[in-house]
């Protein structure tokens, strides 16, 4: 008899761990749709699994997305969880080189109103990324590449009004080969205040209940992670809490799968770096909501299920 696995089950296991054996998915829709899948990576298959039996609520967004480093001005708290909302429709149809669409509403969420739907199309249309890769004579490299081909939007302010996009082949293939992924609530995504807390959040559930959930950055580094302006929150003692506390508070009030805490590192007696950990709750299998598709009562926003 086949042994039967959760989607759930299947994000918390070790990489070594997850290789797909047969049955071992939560349904038989999934079933199907994944062994046509099979060549590719670990973070599609998860995806489609997880759109099959969460609809819209859930993603699956492979590591190299989330922590890639932005080109250029930092992406606003909006155009950041759009953008992960677009990854998450292209990965859960398992096809993410095919063109995508998705309703304006999906995008706006609990707003009534597509009026910045247009400024924040460009935005997303805007953002170009860059990934550590190996060069075509094997050596360290760096790619610079935007993410979406192109975005098309309805002139239509309805509701049901189409964005429709495409993924360029760079974005494409992480999507297709990536082997770890960050399994994220979208319910919860959307709940965010701070660009700072959406972050963190998306780097804690990559990192959360593994053998070492932890992420040493020096503060430059994490001030771009986070897109914190330049010049602003200079010192430590800001950084910690205009940022850190900040989003820590955000991450305690939505989140109950993983904490986060940090502790510093100092050079000649000042900090340069810090250890940011992302403690999984003390019952992972009772305490894992977030990645269940478990919506809190207060949480405000229900998008349409993705297909």
């Amino acid at each position: 008899m086949p042994r039967v696995v959760s989607t759930a089950q299947l994000a918390r296991a070790e990489p070594q761990e997850m290789e797909p054996r047969e049955g071992d998915v939560g349904s038989v829709r999934a079933a199907r749709r994944l062994s046509a899948a099979r060549e590719y990576g670990l973070s599609l298959r998860a995806a489609v699994a997880a759109h099959d039996e969460f609809g819209g609520r859930a993603a699956r967004k492979p590591r190299e997305l989330v922590e890639v480093q932005f080109i250029g001005c930092a992406p606003t708290l909006v155009a950041r969880r759009t953008l992960t909302l677009l990854l998450a429709r292209a990965a859960a149809g398992g096809q993410p080189g095919s063109p995508q669409r998705i309703t304006k509403a999906e995008i706006r969420g609990s707003r009534r109103s597509n009026e910045r739907i247009s400024p924040l199309i460009d935005e997303v249309l805007s953002i170009r990324i860059q990934t550590a890769i190996i060069s075509g004579r094997k050596r360290p490299a760096i790619a610079k590449t935007n993410i979406f081909e192109y975005i098309r939007e309805e002139v239509g302010d309805e509701a049901d009004a189409w964005i429709e996009y495409k993924l360029t082949t760079s974005c494409v293939n992480i999507l297709m080969k990536s082997e770890v992924f960050a399994p994220i609530n979208i319910l919860i995504l959307f709940n965010f205040k701070s660009r700072y807390a959406l972050t963190l959040y998306e780097r804690g559930c990559l990192l959360f209940g593994r053998r070492d959930p932890t992420w040493t950055v020096d503060l430059p580094t994490l001030r771009t992670a986070l897109g914190v302006e330049p010049g602003r929150y200079k010192g430590w003692a800001d950084l910690r809490i205009n940022v850190l506390e900040a989003a820590r508070r955000e991450i305690e009030e939505l989140v109950s799968s993983f904490s986060l805490s940090w502790t510093v590192i100092k050079s000649g007696g000042v900090v340069v770096a810090v250890e940011l950990a992302f403690w999984a709750a003390r019952d992972t299998h009772t305490a894992g909501p977030q990645k269940l598709g478990y919506v809190p009562q207060k949480l405000r926003f229900q998008p349409q299920k993705l297909g």
